[in-house]
């Protein structure tokens, strides 16, 4: 009994980090939406745009990049710690993900698997942007890009999202997640999106066809609304 309660408790805190949420009896991701990105982006420009000494402007600085990196790749924020100089590839990131999962025998001989490394396309412009600050800051190959924890991240991100008046709790995960809807909306490839989030099997990125039928869900509510207007009449 109090393994099972250790474990409960284990799962709310981790679906509470990811920011996940129930929809409908089902387990869904809760996803940051493309203006809730342009609002935390406009906060970090504005203490960017603040006359603080140049050691917090090349900290916020960095802060934004960071932001940008996980909502224009979706990446996870462990991955985006891991970023060093050398990843930076002309076919894109190369980002060093989750472990292969382990089974009974392999955990009972100590057999440890390396990290899963994957090469996810990025935006021209990220690229560019990746690669000048590469320059600035004067990084050797094997320097990280972001000397954070993910600790660190989740502070950051917190602070931009209340400092853009967004009422609910922001995680990096979320950025991850809010990538895959935005991508699958635009480009509606769910091997594409498999692909660049690094996924072992099909059935983990479907989960976001669920969330884009909430979307779409959701407009379709919107857009029907004054149901005086659009219904009046029907059925009489």
């Amino acid at each position: 009994m109090i393994n099972k309660v250790e474990n409960m408790t284990k799962a709310i805190v981790y679906r509470k980090r990811e920011g996940i949420v129930n929809i409908k009896g089902e387990s869904l991701p809760e996803y940051i939406r493309p203006e809730e990105v342009e609002r935390i982006i406009h906060a970090v420009e504005v203490e960017l745009n603040a006359k603080t000494t140049p050691e917090r402007q090349k900290q916020t600085k960095r802060h934004l990049l960071a932001i940008q990196t996980l909502w224009m790749t979706g990446i996870r924020v462990s991955e985006l710690v891991q970023l060093r100089s050398m990843d930076i590839m002309e076919g894109g990131l190369r980002v060093f993900g989750k472990r292969k999962p382990r089974t009974k025998e392999e955990i009972e001989r100590g057999i440890v698997h390396e990290k899963r490394q994957r090469i996810v396309p990025i935006p021209v412009v990220l690229r560019q942007k990746l690669i000048n600050y590469v320059f600035d800051e004067k990084l050797g190959s094997e320097q990280r890009l972001f000397p954070f924890t993910t600790t660190r991240v989740y502070q950051f991100i917190d602070f931009y999202a209340k400092k853009a008046g967004i009422q609910r709790k922001i995680y990096p995960h979320m950025f991850r997640h809010g990538f895959a809807v935005h991508f699958l909306e635009t480009t509606h490839s769910l091997n594409a999106l498999q692909q660049v989030l690094g996924h072992s099997n099909l059935q983990s990125t479907t989960i976001y066809t669920k969330l884009t039928n909430e979307e779409i869900q959701r407009y379709m509510d919107m857009t029907f609304s004054n149901k005086k207007v659009y219904y009046e009449g029907y059925g009489r």
